[in-house]
């Protein structure tokens, strides 16, 4: 939803529609939230996978846990990669997988966790709020369809609500689910808004 919004802000031409789904608006607040905030952010929420999380940074580093990561998956430190992803794919669906469901998920967990860290660390290349700024241009010719879950961990709610208000003939389908795209509710209403958008 990230680079597809950008996308729509810098090339709006080029886009026909957009149906968005887990909205993250790159801002320092939903960083901090998620990496950085501990006990004030996720870990109200999470706090076993936060304390696994924040257990691998050392005492002098957890001003800024996430670029700790980011500089030992750099170095090739497998064990890094797999705990950065397993922080963020134990906490996407609505009810956590089976381990075994799990573990597929993680994968490609070395290529995603240095990709996550490296676009995070650098605030997704955005000036803070950008999206936000600019959103508002988004042409009503461009229909915009916003699903995101009421119970999503990863991606705060809030952010979808802010989107859905700067994009002002967006629709927004707020759905009983997690992050995960696959979370059944979710993935009903991308089904339907896909035929509904193809079909127009």
């Amino acid at each position: 939803s990230t680079l597809a919004t950008a996308f729509a802000i810098e090339y709006p031409r080029l886009v026909a529609g957009m149906i968005l789904r887990g909205i993250y608006l790159g801002t320092k607040r939903e960083i901090d939230y998620f990496y950085k905030d501990g006990h004030n952010g996720i870990g109200i929420y999470i706090p076993d996978a936060w304390e696994r999380y924040i257990s691998h940074v050392p005492p002098e580093h957890r001003n800024n846990p996430l670029s700790y990561y980011y500089e030992r998956i750099k170095e090739g430190d497998q064990k890094m990669s797999r705990e950065l992803a397993l922080y963020e794919c134990a906490n996407l669906h609505l009810s956590p997988p089976p381990q075994e469901e799990l573990e597929k998920e993680l994968e490609g967990s070395p290529e995603i966790a240095l990709l996550e860290a490296h676009y995070i660390t650098n605030n997704c290349f955005f000036d803070d709020n950008y999206i936000l700024n600019y959103a508002p241009d988004i042409s009503a010719k461009i229909p915009v369809v916003i699903v995101h879950g009421k119970y999503d961990l990863v991606c705060m709610p809030l952010s979808a609500n802010l989107l859905h208000k700067a994009i002002h003939h967006s629709t927004i389908h707020w759905t009983v689910a997690g992050h995960s795209s696959g979370d059944l509710e979710i993935l009903k209403v991308l089904v339907e808004e896909t035929d509904k958008m193809f079909n127009q």
